[in-house]
């Protein structure tokens, strides 16, 4: 990696409002972040990169918040430039967006990222920075600083200089990468999924039970019931602790305890599912969740989603089958038009088993998609 990349390093509410000035008049920048998470539920902001393509500007996030007594007024500046219709150029974005939601309570009004730009032109699902720029810019950057703790201080200059590239490099190449969408005519499909992208999504609590490892092999009803119940409880403590789900209880110990149901706590002390400590800690609302899945209508819909899935494998399988027909008859990729999550999601949500639509599906998916599915299923109902 280059390590004459020039930055600047900003850490007081002074210098923060003296770029944004500045940065007001510009018409797009280059942004990044860094964050640690490995032992919290939430992000904890280090570092933003900023980059208009002359000056790579490094913001000490700690110094900002720590300041002035009220920290969101130090953002303030940095928070009406996300509010206006400057364009903001990020690579694979998704967890940024969730940092800048927590950080500034905003997300940026126009976003273009790299990662999804690069997917639209078959380029791949989820490139990497690196291959981003080994690709458009013919350089290879060193991965030299991807463990890095950013909330020490101080951070070491090949730390720093690790993380001005990750925005010095993108703000070189991005508006290649737009012109080549423009020439595909793609660039109308990827700006409403940027409109979905930049909004940050909160967790679905309903649904939570769904992201558990191993739900499927859990009887439709009661299991189904009681999983929904200690999933819903975990993720709220996870929350109130500031803690990953795991450090709570593992997805598997979920599982286990909504498998055997043990009706008193005794019977959830003998099962030896929990550590001492978990016991004293969570016996209690574990109980709590279990009584409550009995008071649960086992037929509530949303609950049936594993075994409906289950059911649905042929009706998705012809799905995806055109899906792929019509990518290819729109000069699409395959990947930027449909998933798997994405063909299950729609499932549940046509057939009325998820309230939601899935997110990316209320836009041009929905108009090249949708008329064929519902011939689909209006076939097997026949059928049926």
């Amino acid at each position: 990696m280059p390590n004459n990349v020039v930055f600047k390093w900003v850490d007081t509410v002074e210098q923060l409002t003296q770029f944004c000035r500045h940065w007001s008049t510009c018409q797009w920048l280059a942004l990044d972040t860094e964050f640690v998470r490995e032992r919290t539920y939430y992000p904890i902001p280090a570092l933003l990169q900023i980059s208009d393509g002359d000056e790579h500007v490094l913001i000490d996030c700690v110094a900002i918040n720590n300041e002035k007594n009220n920290k969101a007024d130090n953002w303030i500046p940095l928070i009406k430039l996300f509010q206006s219709q400057l364009l903001w150029v990020m690579h694979s974005c998704s967890e940024d967006i969730e940092v800048l939601q927590r950080l500034l309570g905003t997300t940026p009004g126009v976003l273009f990222d790299t990662q999804v730009a690069c997917n639209f032109l078959g380029l791949g699902q989820s490139i990497s920075y690196q291959k981003l720029i080994e690709y458009y810019a013919h350089i290879t950057l060193d991965k030299g600083a991807t463990r890095t703790d950013w909330l020490k201080r101080p951070l070491a200059t090949y730390q720093l200089t690790y993380a001005a590239n990750d925005v010095s490099y993108l703000a070189q190449i991005w508006q290649e990468i737009e012109q080549q969408l423009e020439q595909k005519n793609l660039k109308q499909y990827f700006q409403q999924d940027m409109d979905i992208l930049k909004r940050w999504q909160p967790v679905d609590m309903e649904l939570v039970y769904q992201k558990v490892k191993g739900g499927s092999q859990l009887s439709v009803g009661e299991e189904v019931n009681r999983l929904q119940q200690l999933a819903l409880w975990r993720e709220q403590q996870a929350q109130q602790q500031d803690r990953p789900r795991r450090f709570v209880l593992s997805d598997e110990t979920l599982i286990q305890i909504a498998k055997e149901n043990p009706k008193k706590p005794e019977e959830l002390a003998a099962a030896k599912l929990l550590t001492d400590r978990q016991y004293q800690r969570y016996a209690k609302g574990i109980m709590s969740c279990l009584e409550q899945a009995t008071k649960t209508e086992v037929n509530y819909p949303i609950l049936s989603a594993y075994s409906q899935l289950a059911k649905a494998k042929p009706i998705i399988k012809t799905w995806k089958s055109l899906a792929i027909e019509i990518a290819h008859q729109n000069q699409l990729s395959e990947t930027v038009l449909f998933s798997n999550r994405l063909l299950n999601g729609v499932y549940l949500f046509l057939t009325a088993e998820n309230k939601s639509a899935p997110v990316y599906w209320n836009c041009w998916r929905k108009q090249l998609l949708e008329p064929s599915f519902q011939q689909i299923l209006e076939q097997q109902t026949e059928r049926d």
